[in-house]
């Protein structure tokens, strides 16, 4: 019996990949074991940005190819020294992918904290905060700009012409209207009301 198989294909510069691995020609035709833990944080990856990320910038494309390189490296077994630089980067970097990822996929989650999502991850909660800081922001300032992004989806979106502001606030993970509303101006310099209202007037 044959069940349907998925393929990923990673095109990998061989020079870059060479300084990483020692002997690297030995790799060549070894099967990495699927338990491999840089192997799956890999594929995750590669996985995540296909649904998330838009390549606009040269430099962001660059930064993304460069933990791709580390993960593989760790994959196939660089040496020690290599592997702890990776494990700051491309491992750092995929792990706050799949984590950005959980987050957009559970915004309505009303529980959801760093101690839930560290925990889906296996990590601790501290360590979770260090990814987001990495990036200038904190956990809770992440959460809250993806909340606010799907109710403007929500409010300009047709489908949803029959919700209640009250009801898109809710669904987005907010549990106090006022906030919702107030945390709205402040990010789009209109109230969700008067957003509604000029996208389907535009119609």
């Amino acid at each position: 019996m044959h069940n349907l198989g998925k393929f990923l294909t990673i095109v990998l510069p061989r020079p870059r990949l060479s300084g990483l691995v020692k002997d690297l020609d030995s790799a060549y035709a070894r099967q990495i074991p699927a338990e491999n833990a840089a192997l799956r944080l890999l594929i995750r990856y590669v996985d995540t940005l296909h649904q998330d990320v838009a390549f606009t910038d040269a430099a962001f494309a660059q930064v993304v190819a460069n933990h791709i390189i580390d993960l593989s490296a760790l994959a196939i077994g660089a040496g020690e020294d290599v592997a702890y630089e990776a494990r700051h980067g491309g491992v750092a970097a995929a792990r706050l992918q799949a984590i950005k990822t959980d987050i957009r996929s559970n915004l309505g989650d009303h529980a959801l904290s760093p101690a839930k999502i560290a925990a889906q991850h296996g990590l601790t909660p501290r360590y979770l905060h260090k990814l987001f800081e990495r990036e200038g922001m904190s956990f809770s300032e992440f959460v809250l700009a993806r909340r606010l992004e799907r109710a403007l989806e929500m409010l300009k979106d047709p489908h949803f012409a029959g919700y209640t502001v009250s009801t898109i606030a809710f669904d987005c993970g907010f549990s106090d209207l006022s906030y919702f509303n107030r945390t709205f101006r402040r990010a789009y310099g209109a109230t969700p009301t008067d957003i509604r209202a000029a996208t389907f007037r535009m119609r």
